[in-house]
């Protein structure tokens, strides 16, 4: 018989027992597979359904020689009917796996791949407003070498919005012409109005 060359593992909620491994227990099998040159296929589509203060270690965090694959699932956190799931791994791994579905089922429902695409898509890759750090989907500023929500793009001192007018920069923040001039311009020694160049 060949030698094992991978464990296979549920850590969350792992069926039937619904059991949950503790972050020692973890740290033993990743020191197993550590000293049996062993791989960690570690599917975990019940991750973020658990009734603890915090999320678990998960055995990808504590991977420090590329030796896990973990599998999630967006059928457990958002809906059964979405048959859909995602793999995070080295990349020599990801192009084995990539290889393997491109001859074999091709692609995912691409009615679920639409649905997750559309849900998740402006958080994972829209322009974020340097202001609120929320994603840009219509108009947008891109001023100091980043990128506002219109509405967010204002006056560091009065915060007023500036719209068609211009600005004026500095240490990096946006000014408005009077308060730029009245912080910053040099003062008239006789009347000590900013002096407007």
């Amino acid at each position: 018989m060949p030698p094992s060359q991978a464990i296979y593992i549920n850590p969350t909620a792992s069926n039937p027992t619904g059991t949950l491994l503790t972050d020692d227990r973890k740290k033993q099998i990743y020191r197993i597979a550590q000293q049996y040159d062993l791989i960690i296929l570690e599917d975990d589509p019940y991750y973020f359904v658990h009734f603890r203060d915090r999320d678990p270690v998960s055995f990808l965090s504590m991977d420090t020689d590329h030796r896990v694959i973990r599998f999630d699932s967006f059928s457990k956190t958002l809906s059964a009917g979405l048959r859909l799931g995602y793999v995070t791994a080295p990349k020599p791994f990801i192009d084995r796996i990539n290889l393997h579905m491109q001859v074999t089922t091709m692609h995912a429902s691409g009615i679920s791949q639409l649905v997750i695409h559309e849900l998740d898509y402006h958080n994972l890759c829209s322009p974020r407003c340097s202001y609120c750090n929320g994603p840009i989907l219509d108009k947008c500023v891109t001023a100091l070498e980043k990128t506002w929500h219109t509405e967010h793009f204002f006056c560091a001192q009065c915060a007023k919005q500036f719209g068609e007018v211009g600005f004026h920069e500095k240490d990096g923040k946006a000014f408005c012409r009077d308060d730029y001039f009245d912080l910053f311009a040099p003062k008239c020694a006789g009347c000590n109005r900013s002096i407007m160049v």
